[in-house]
């Protein structure tokens, strides 16, 4: 009897042994099933994710909730752009996809040094009015104006110049020219103490010449009385002394749309130095 109780028991430890090997299998099974979905899946997102930043353009980092684009730390006060890339291997193809915004860090503030924004200036401009005709005949006469500024936001300005240029400042003058300029204005690092800018605008010029010149051979005499017209586009440099004033350093080219007279040459050049008061 001991020995049938004993194959009994054996032969029920076996049963067991085997039930608990064929659960530990269906178990293993299983987690490998799963662990292959997932697989499956994470390479079907992987790739639809690198076939749609292949077409994105890249994130600029700045700050996780706010892109910044090519003008900020230019014309929009912040740090510069930059590019921050990430690289995932798929099918043995390196995709460079552009960082999740979420996991940059926020760049450092560049220092501000003034703020002009909502400013309104007054100033005056001295310099130089270049022009000639077209035989020969060259010159640059000295002239002085009077300017307004209002810039809204500190990378835009709105300008109104007017300007006198005269050959001699004297009764027998030979030339003299004044320019009404409005001009639109945009400032580069507008925070910096040094900015530099570009201006956009329309010049009105009435002139009245009077003027003998010299080709190297032969004397001649200019006569003009006319207004002229036409676009100008130059460059400066704004630096401000102190909250309240500021020394423009700038360069303009003229080029005049309508017919001109006497053979003046339809184009001028104008280079001035100027003190702006801001309020």
């Amino acid at each position: 009897r001991r020995a049938a109780d004993n194959r009994r028991q054996a032969a029920e430890s076996e049963r067991r042994r085997r039930e608990a090997d064929a659960r530990r299998r269906a178990a293993e099974t299983e987690r490998r099933h799963r662990e292959a979905d997932a697989r499956r899946h994470a390479s079907r997102r992987s790739h639809h994710a690198s076939r749609r930043s292949h077409h994105a353009a890249p994130h600029h980092a700045y700050h996780p909730q706010r892109p910044v684009h090519w003008y900020h730390g230019v014309f929009v006060y912040g740090p510069l752009p930059q590019h921050h890339t990430i690289h995932t291997v798929h099918r043995t193809e390196i995709v460079t996809r552009p960082e999740a915004p979420v996991e940059s860090a926020p760049a450092p503030l560049p220092t501000r040094q003034i703020d002009r924004a909502s400013s309104f200036s007054v100033g005056l401009r001295t310099g130089s009015y270049l022009s000639g005709y077209e035989g020969g005949g060259d010159f640059a006469d000295f002239g002085m104006g009077v300017t307004a500024r209002f810039r809204p936001v500190e990378s835009l300005g709105f300008e109104m110049a007017y300007s006198f240029h005269d050959d001699t400042f004297s009764p027998n003058t030979e030339r003299s020219t004044a320019m009404l300029q409005p001009s639109l204005q945009a400032f580069a690092f507008p925070w910096a103490r040094v900015s530099p800018y570009a201006t956009l605008g329309l010049t009105w010029t009435n002139r009245t010449y009077r003027d003998s010149w010299t080709d190297g051979m032969n004397e001649h005499l200019t006569e003009v009385q006319d207004t002229s017209f036409g676009p100008h586009l130059g460059g400066g440099l704004e630096v401000s002394l102190g909250r309240n004033a500021s020394i423009d350093l700038e360069i303009r080219g003229i080029g005049y749309l309508n017919a001109q007279e006497a053979d003046t040459l339809p184009g001028a050049t104008q280079a001035t130095v100027g003190a702006n008061f801001y309020f």
